[in-house]
Parts: structure tokens; sequence; C-alpha cells
């Protein structure tokens, strides 16, 4: 947690000291959590385009809490669901190197036990943040499904997650519901 109580303006080397520290503490795990931020610190970051990339808390005692359901969170990343008869899976939290791997186990060893219906579906609309290891995992785990005869598709995109992780790797095409596409981009994975 940081506490902002007494700040009440920040610059942009404020900004990438505090997004260092953030990319440090997801690469071990650990949670990062503004408290207290002033309308002036919430306007620099709103300028700087990243008003969203943070998460804020009101106060220290909100950000206890914060940390205590996002650290609940994570010991269930991957949940089997059931939508309207449709079987699927939803990816929960930040999906991050430091976590990827176990997504990835926990997403084929339910995708397994499911059998090979076609479509499976991965609600994203709970995964709050998806760095480079995520998009891999995506990757992956539609290039395993796709040789198991199953087609994956994600939905459900939160649009922090939309439009910085796939619109900026150019990836949203091949991930996001577009059958016409899968069929191309499944031919190209079994070439390689």
């Amino acid at each position: 947690m940081v506490d902002f109580s007494g700040i009440r303006f920040i610059d942009s080397t404020d900004v990438g000291v505090l997004l260092t520290l953030q990319k440090k503490l997801r690469t071990s795990g650990s949670q990062f959590v503004l408290a207290s931020v002033s309308r002036g610190v919430r306007r620099a970051l709103a300028l700087m385009r990243l008003k969203d990339h943070f998460d804020i808390a009101q106060d220290l005692a909100a950000a206890e809490r914060f940390i205590a359901e996002r650290t609940l969170e994570e010991s269930a990343m991957v949940i089997p669901r059931a939508a309207g008869g449709a079987r699927g899976l939803s990816w929960v939290g930040e999906i991050t190197a430091a976590n990827a791997g176990e997504v990835w186990n926990q997403t084929r060893d339910l995708l397994v036990g499911e059998g090979k219906p076609s479509p499976v579906a991965i609600d994203l609309s709970r995964a709050r943040f998806i760095d480079s290891s995520g998009l891999t995992t995506m990757l992956r785990i539609q290039r395993w499904a796709w040789r198991q005869g199953t087609k994956i598709i994600f939905t459900g995109l939160q649009p922090p997650v939309r439009d910085v992780v796939l619109r900026m790797a150019k990836l949203d095409q091949i991930l996001l519901e577009k059958p016409d596409l899968y069929g191309l981009i499944a031919e190209s994975f079994s070439a390689s």
C-alpha cells in the first residue's frame, strides 16, 4: 500500500517510480494499491492515460480489505462455470508472469475433464489485468485445445485488457470470437 493522503500532485517521474514498483510487485505475486489518492493525483493519472492502470482505494482500511480480497481471489484463478447450459471456464484476477503457468495447468486440467465440447468459452470478465505472459497463455491454450479437437473462444474482456493488451499486440482478431479466423490460425499452428 502506498498512502497518498499528503500528496496533492505527481509528475511523470513519480509515475515512473510507481510503474516500476508495481511491475516488481506484480512479478513477485504481491498486490499494489494506492490509498487516499487526491483529486489532483487522479487528474494527473488520467492525463497520462493511467487512471485505470493502478488499483486505488479510498483509505488505508479500504486498501487492506482490497488486498485481502485479491489474495483470496488468487486461490481460484480458473473456475468452471455453466452459463445457459453451455460449459466453460472463467479466468479471475490478474494473469501475469507470476501465475501464468498455474493458469495454464488449471485450464488444461479443467478442459481435459470437460471432454471435447466445442466451442468452449473462457470468460475473462473478471480478469482485471493480463500481461504478455497471460497473452502467451491465451495463445498456448487455444493452440493446445485445437490439437485436442476443441475450439476456444475468449469472451467478456474488460476494456483495459482489450484495449491495452490485445489491440496493442494486434491479437484481438485471433483470440476473440472470430470463428472465420480460427481455422486460419489453427492451420498456421499445425504447420509450426
